[in-house]
């Protein structure tokens, strides 16, 4: 049976190579954390109810109908102090129509993105408040979940151009 010898590398060489390693995943990791930051829907009720965690690309933010989009909330208290991150579907992009009828549906160009207002009385106003058509403006865009406890454009209005922070993909 022969036997094996094992050299110890000098510990000083050891940690040469530690700290090249370290630091390249340091950098690595910098660099991932320069486009792209995780998004977290903590609510008991989401607003987009198959997901939670979401990687969010911050240099993508072309605005495309049916993707998703990080946001920063503006104007949407009592809900939402502004600066909060939101995350909802892009469904309206300038020269849309949107329209909530008398029944609660909100179209978009006359297809249906959602029904009911169910935040409406917590606003202090009824739901007929919100009936009406729009045409969307150069820069303003609207965002909705796909659920019904989802607080979103048909309560609040668009979203500026500004305001995305970029597109977002649902992780689980």
């Amino acid at each position: 049976m022969r036997s094996f010898i094992v050299r110890k590398e000098p510990y000083k060489v050891f940690f040469i190579k530690a700290a090249a390693v370290l630091a390249l995943i340091i950098c690595a990791g910098a660099a991932f954390m320069s486009r792209y930051q995780f998004g977290y829907d903590p609510q008991l009720y989401k607003c987009i109810p198959e997901y939670s965690i979401y990687l969010i690309d911050k240099k993508d933010t072309k605005l495309v109908k049916g993707n998703i989009y990080a946001f920063q909330s503006e104007g949407m208290k009592p809900f939402f102090k502004n600066g909060v991150t939101m995350l909802k579907y892009l469904r309206g992009v300038p020269g849309d129509e949107v329209e909530i009828n008398s029944g609660t549906e909100i179209l978009v160009n006359g297809d249906r993105q959602g029904i009911g207002l169910r935040y409406a009385e917590k606003l202090g106003v009824g739901p007929e408040a919100f009936i009406g058509k729009t045409i969307l403006q150069d820069e303003n865009y609207w965002f909705m979940g796909t659920s019904s406890f989802s607080f979103d454009s048909r309560y609040w209005g668009t979203v500026k151009k500004q305001q995305v922070i970029g597109r977002a993909y649902p992780i689980f």
